[in-house]
């Protein structure tokens, strides 16, 4: 969307934009985008208003198109790259395109070379093997791509959805437990859509997605608010599950106002408060007893030698709630491992100048395992476990290779005595730390679904579904067991691990290079379930590893990985 912005402002300013728009009995039917450049006008891309279909209203704007370029006086009208059928209605010839590629003879230059071929690898397999775009436009009701929301003559003359009701509507879409949450409710036969603020987003290549809407505003702003209420009041979608924190505190900032509409999944308003905040949290831990690691609160670059005194390095800066600041401007934090004064000081001022709190404390390397808890009305409908081999960052983060286990008795207890003492309904993840004994330390609490929430459903806890019957107010199943040993594994992200893990190489906690590398590359040869991939769906599986080979490979090329990890974290 950024790069169309960008583009179609400098063309208006330089007279080479061309909007052209067809009308019939005063509604937008179709509309076509192009350039008039010199004697050539190029036709970049058009549209149209599903509803006028059978009247061919794509194939007029075309010919209209053509008129007007002739009367302009243009002696060219060029259809652009693409070979598809309609365009040799109108050409009487093609050109030859010719791609010239050049690599530098350097490791980065080969390894750019192989990304692209797989890039292209990948699209030739998902054209043979999955369905075509006019299948996808029948199941979806759409015109092969999700349908743009936002202010404009096209947006507000838009009429109403021929399946107007979901029930549920997945929000943040492009996030891995978002997809997850569509395949669960599609399969169980729940109309659902999403919502994101990008076209990328693999849930929308899901064969259980219906409907894939992208809002045109910026993820955590008023607008985007204003693009959802819109959609609400077209689509009717009963529950909200939304699960990237920017979305959840722009939904908790007017949740009086969206639950007029929807039912949002997340738990009431005094257990978020505390929940979404590492300080709180804390305090509600040790009320009840919870090991924890040693810290303090540092509010300024200025209390940092006074921490460093209590606490020592290495330590780990870690922001009180991840998404900080309101409004148009809100961002995600992350935690920093720090080693130096210098390091500390720097780590504190980034992750306060938004806002809020740092809490300052001791580095724990040890294993890290998780509990997740379905919990409503007083009791616990599921329990499950996992841990965390490898994370992204190395030290902390979301996990990339993770395997089910048995709820230990230890955390298990301790997890839900938190939840209870909080009122934590709904989904929610208690993260633990173990040290050198083995005894567990308290990390954090999230009360969304979380990213590697897909181990669970394999292992046979449909935890997106628990959530959508809590939040639907359906009675909510319980399971009592799952299966244990599955190991699940997000490629792309233990790909940058691996990356990081070369980078860091000697920093605390960070795995030496040469095992970082085998231990990559051996995990291919362990059972192993993927994220993305499920071969009753894999659409969203080619569309993720396209779009990263593409992006890969430019980072590669211009020798900017550090980028890749911030696109891909």
């Amino acid at each position: 969307m950024s790069f169309h912005e960008e583009l179609s402002r400098l063309a208006l300013a330089r007279g080479w934009l061309r909007l052209l728009e067809l009308r019939l009995d005063g509604r937008p039917a179709a509309s076509l985008y192009g350039f008039r450049y010199g004697q050539s006008f190029s036709f970049y891309q058009s549209g149209l208003d599903p509803s006028f279909a059978k009247l061919s209203v794509g194939l007029v704007t075309m010919g209209l198109a053509i008129k007007t370029a002739l009367e302009e006086g243009a002696g060219e009208y060029d259809l652009l790259h693409g070979a598809e059928r309609y365009k040799f209605l109108w050409a009487p010839e093609a050109r030859e395109l010719r791609r010239l590629e050049l690599y530098p003879p350097v490791w980065r230059g080969f390894l750019s070379q192989q990304a692209v071929a797989l890039g292209r690898a990948a699209r030739r397999t998902a054209r043979r093997l999955l369905p075509s775009a006019g299948v996808l436009e029948r199941r979806a009701g759409q015109t092969g791509r999700p349908e743009d929301l936002g202010a404009g003559p096209a947006a507000s003359a838009r009429g109403p959805l021929a399946s107007p009701t979901f029930d549920a509507l997945v929000l943040d879409a492009g996030l891995r437990q978002s997809l997850v949450t569509v395949r669960s409710l599609g399969r169980r036969g729940l109309p659902v859509a999403a919502l994101e603020t990008s076209t990328s987003a693999p849930a929308f290549s899901s064969r259980w997605c219906q409907q894939a809407f992208v809002a045109a505003a910026d993820l955590g702003t008023e607008a985007y608010l204003a693009d959802l209420e819109q959609l609400l009041d077209r689509t009717a979608a009963r529950v909200l599950i939304p699960s990237h924190d920017g979305t959840i505190a722009l939904l908790r900032r007017h949740r009086a106002r969206v639950e007029a509409r929807a039912r949002i999944a997340l738990a009431d308003e005094p257990a978020m408060d505390v929940a979404v905040s590492k300080e709180r949290t804390l305090t509600v831990a040790e009320g009840l007893g919870l090991r924890m690691p040693r810290g303090l609160v540092v509010r300024d670059p200025s209390e940092v030698p006074a921490a460093l005194k209590e606490i020592g390095l290495p330590a780990v800066v870690k922001p009180s709630e991840s998404w900080l600041g309101a409004g148009q401007r809100g961002t995600r934090v992350v935690s920093q491992l720090v080693t130096t004064a210098d390091e500390a000081a720097a780590a504190v001022a980034e992750l306060t100048r938004f806002g809020g709190v740092t809490l300052f404390q001791q580095l724990l390397s040890g294993r890290r395992e998780a509990v997740s808890l379905l919990y409503a009305n007083g009791e616990v409908h599921a329990r499950f476990a996992q841990w965390a081999k490898r994370t992204s960052p190395p030290l902390g983060g979301e996990s990339v290779l993770r395997q089910s286990i048995a709820v230990p008795d230890d955390i298990g207890r301790q997890a839900e005595r938190l939840v209870r003492e909080i009122g934590l309904e709904g989904y929610s993840e208690v993260e633990f730390r173990r040290d050198g004994a083995g005894v567990p330390y308290l990390m954090e609490i999230k009360p969304r679904l979380s990213a590697s929430v897909e181990v669970a459903l394999r292992s046979g806890v449909d935890f997106p579904y628990l959530l959508y019957q809590w939040a639907s107010g359906q009675p909510i199943d319980k399971v009592e067991t799952y299966r244990v040993g599955v190991w699940m594994r997000y490629l792309r992200g233990d790909f940058m691990t691996t990356i990081a893990a070369l980078q860091q190489r000697g920093r605390p906690g960070v795995t030496p290079p040469v095992a970082a590398v085998l231990g990559f590359g051996m995990s291919f040869f362990r059972p192993m379930a993927y994220d993305y991939l499920d071969w009753e769906d894999p659409r969203p599986a080619f569309k993720a590893a396209a779009d990263f080979t593409r992006y890969a490979a430019r980072a590669v090329m211009s020798g900017k990985l550090y980028r890749l990890k911030k696109k891909f974290a």
